[in-house]
């Protein structure tokens, strides 16, 4: 039976894994003022880094602004209180003139928020995990035609023959008509691969470690067929090996885990 393709894109900002510990709230830049208000239960979920650097959060757990704030799996959160992934949040931050709207300090802006506002305080450990090892999959260690190694068009000391990120796939993602079955899909544009491993996490519904040993950042577009349930967990090795020339390997492995050791809720304003 034909139907209309179902597309899920992963977004941009999501997380990839711990590099370090948090920094100290004192070194980081902050938002100037910012109001937070408990929002009604079933709303729609949206976390905005907009180009004033400003953030826009609707309907927002405070689980998911740590993970989103720290760079975090869902299994690398610990001690994680009950009401942190059921009681959501209207934020609505304005950093200070003239800062950097760029994803690394927005992130800091975000930590600096849940600790000043939500009293956050963490620790990090080394645990035992299930993950999933991102490794090359073809012995003559060639990609597929699905990802393509890039630059940033303002690196001059890249090699030439690179493509610039974002040319690779300039197609539209969602495209007019109708296709056999239905699909998830996600597309990265000018990453590196620690993050279509993160990416790649979403599919696998288990987190994902890059193991590739590829440096460099890389376009990527992924298409994940999908049976009447819409469930990607098998389909996903298949996909991966076959459009990427990757492959997804169970593991068990130490992973950084961020404890939480105290977060209060915030007075609204």
């Amino acid at each position: 039976m034909v139907r209309i393709s179902v597309v899920l894109v992963a977004v941009m900002c999501a997380p990839i894994l711990i590099a370090q510990q948090p920094t100290p709230a004192d070194t980081l830049s902050a938002f100037e003022v910012a109001s937070i208000r408990p929002s009604a239960a079933g709303g729609r979920y949206g976390l905005r880094f907009l180009p004033d650097a400003s953030l826009s959060a609707t309907s927002a757990l405070v689980e998911r602004l740590i993970l989103t704030a720290y760079a975090l799996h869902n299994v690398q959160l610990a001690n994680k209180p009950k009401w942190v992934e059921e009681e959501p949040f209207d934020i609505q931050a304005k950093s200070p003139a003239g800062a950097s709207a760029a994803s690394p300090e927005m992130l800091r802006r975000l930590q600096a928020l849940l600790r000043d506002r939500f009293a956050l305080q963490t620790h990090t450990e080394t645990r035992k995990a299930d993950v999933y090892a991102l490794t090359l999959a073809r012995k003559d260690r060639a990609l597929g035609k699905q990802i393509v190694p890039c630059v940033k068009d303002d690196d001059k000391s890249a090699a030439r023959s690179l493509k610039v990120c974002g040319a690779a796939f300039l197609q539209p993602l969602v495209r007019p008509g109708v296709i056999e079955g239905s699909y998830l899909a996600v597309r990265d544009t000018g990453v590196p691969m620690s993050r279509i491993a993160v990416n790649l996490s979403t599919f696998a519904r288990r987190m994902v470690v890059d193991e590739t040993g590829l440096s460099g950042l890389f376009d990527m577009e992924l298409r994940v067929p999908q049976d009447e349930q819409l469930s990607s967990t098998a389909s996903v090795f298949t996909a991966v090996q076959e459009q990427l020339g990757l492959k997804l390997e169970a593991r068990r492995a130490d992973i950084p885990v961020l404890v939480i050791d105290r977060i209060e809720r915030p007075t609204p304003n």
